[in-house]
């Protein structure tokens, strides 16, 4: 059984989508939890329908960019409850542009909230968690980082946030901090975005599988519950149905040998082993599918 009782626990861009639904569901599993939103209409809404429920829930309206904002939001945890033993870093934002359309005014928004406001929260969180001996971070990541169509600056926040969790996992190893990160799928508002900018740029339609944001919870309970404490530094692939992990950016084999490198022998290397192996564009599916447990 997935017990989160006694937890107190931070969930950022919480008033729609993912974030909401994972705070729904926490809630409902014992865990005392700080809601953080700029739609303060809706924090109070989803504050309210937890309370109802028997659930605590305490909404701070913040916007997580700003570095002195997101110390104010686990603060606010600590003071509230005496502690945080878990972090959910959800909160972003979503924009399709071609590469060729980007703006700086839409990479500095994106960068700001995606990147930053997570670094923030993680930061200002692990303080607490390493003087109270333990805790879970869970970055929210996606599939556009591995490169997807209109996807350039917002798959590149996500791939930072990546990198950012493998290395923060690394460095909280062995100080009972785990650092995780979710890759989650689900029929949010980012879903319509994505369906007009492919009907505006003449692009197929795509899938349409309108998955609850539900579908993700489970992972992200059972990721700030003590049965992971032996997960660390992984990012989980939620797609509907299919569980998985992804890879981490790793040295690919074969790793070919010379003395000295010259462009031709690099050329030669190329067609005659590396490009066969390439790396697939995109998040393919798992190699090999199990069956359900």
């Amino acid at each position: 059984m997935i017990d989160l009782n006694g937890k107190c626990v931070v969930i950022t861009g919480a008033a729609a989508g993912i974030g909401r639904a994972c705070a729904v569901a926490i809630a409902s599993r014992g865990a005392k939890i700080i809601v953080n939103d700029i739609n303060s209409d809706e924090l109070d809404k989803l504050v309210s329908e937890i309370g109802a429920s028997g659930g605590i829930a305490i909404a701070h309206e913040a916007n997580i960019g700003n570095w002195d904002a997101a110390g104010g939001l686990i603060e606010r945890c600590v003071k509230e409850f005496g502690s945080i033993s878990g972090l959910i870093n959800n909160a972003g934002i979503f924009r399709m542009e071609m590469v060729e359309e980007l703006n700086p005014r839409d990479l500095a928004t994106l960068w700001e909230v995606n990147v930053l406001g997570t670094i923030g929260c993680s930061h200002h969180a692990l303080r607490f968690m390493r003087v109270a001996g333990g805790g879970s971070i869970i970055n929210t990541v996606s599939g556009a980082q591995s490169g997807m169509v209109g996807m350039a600056a917002y798959g590149a926040t996500k791939g930072a946030v990546a990198s950012f969790t493998y290395a923060m996992a690394a460095e909280a190893k062995g100080s009972s901090v785990r650092v995780n990160a979710v890759s989650p799928r689900a029929g949010t508002q980012m879903r319509n975005i994505s369906s007009s900018f492919r009907s505006s740029h003449g692009m197929p339609a795509g899938e349409n599988r309108p998955e609850s944001p539900f579908l993700n919870t489970p992972v992200y309970e059972y990721l700030l519950s003590d049965a992971s404490r032996e997960v660390n530094g992984q990012v989980v692939r939620i797609s509907g149905l299919e569980l998985s992990l992804c890879t981490h950016p790793q040295v690919m084999a074969p790793v070919l040998n010379q003395p000295v490198w010259t462009a031709e022998l690099v050329d030669e290397a190329f067609r005659s082993a590396l490009l066969a192996v390439q790396a697939p564009l995109g998040i393919g599916a798992p190699v090999e599918v199990f069956p359900k447990l």
